[in-house]
């Protein structure tokens, strides 16, 4: 049977559609881009709480039809050609590709990320997409952070976030943690205070409201850490 162009284009359409309402849900702005030819449909931005335009946008290529969820595994694969491969590696934006199926109405996402794309022949590639990955509040959170939700890319955004903190540490010679509630030693800890100072009872320059894992009782003394001349300082949990 011969599919008619103006078919797939319907479908095309049904999914971009379908994609829109969903960011919509979730609060976030949706904008469909006028022409695709590199394949980026749509952008969305997340809104704030107030409801104004956060100014973190990210770009979907959105795929809409059963064809498009290749069975493999757990989940599905998607093959895509070099040429966008390189054009969504090299976006100024996180690029998402989106699945949709209008048959089922399940709409799956995955970040384009190298480490998780996999080389084909003849220029192919292909990613793949968990099937548990929808495109729901459950997963919002990777969206907005433009991350994928494998370990290795959640690793990354949080080294990302933690780097300024970890380039303090590097900075200093002298460091006290005090640690303000600490039950026993067998414990975990809750709330420490960082000195980047030769004098452990002067005021904070850090403050970590989380709980930390309970460190070897020979290292705590006084209620004062001192984690003088650390070659790598580290900090667990912040």
């Amino acid at each position: 049977m011969q599919v008619m162009a103006g078919s797939s284009d319907h479908t095309d359409r049904e999914g971009i559609h379908a994609v829109g309402l969903i960011f919509t849900r979730l609060d976030w702005i949706f904008r469909e881009q006028p022409t695709s030819d590199y394949g980026i449909d749509a952008q969305a931005e997340k809104r704030n709480p107030d409801g104004k335009a956060g100014g973190k946008l990210i770009a979907l290529q959105i795929k809409s039809g059963p064809s498009y969820f290749r069975p493999r595994g757990d989940g599905y694969v998607y093959y895509g050609e070099i040429r966008h491969r390189d054009y969504w590696s090299n976006h100024s934006l996180p690029v998402f590709l989106i699945l949709h199926n209008p048959e089922t109405n399940v709409t799956l996402w995955q970040r384009i990320e190298e480490h998780l794309i996999e080389e084909g022949q003849d220029g192919r590639w292909a990613i793949a997409i968990p099937a548990d990955q929808t495109l729901d509040e459950q997963h919002e959170h990777f969206v907005a952070a433009g991350i994928a939700s494998d370990v290795a890319s959640t690793r990354r955004a949080q080294l990302a976030l933690d780097l300024p903190v970890i380039r303090q540490f590097a900075e200093h010679s002298e460091i006290y943690l005090r640690i303000e509630d600490w039950v026993n030693k067998t414990l975990n800890f809750r709330g420490a205070a960082v000195v980047f100072s030769e004098e452990p009872d002067a005021k904070a320059d850090l403050y970590f409201n989380v709980a930390m894992p309970g460190l070897h009782h020979r290292l705590f003394h006084g209620g004062v850490l001192s984690l003088a001349r650390l070659d790598t300082p580290r900090i667990s949990g912040c």
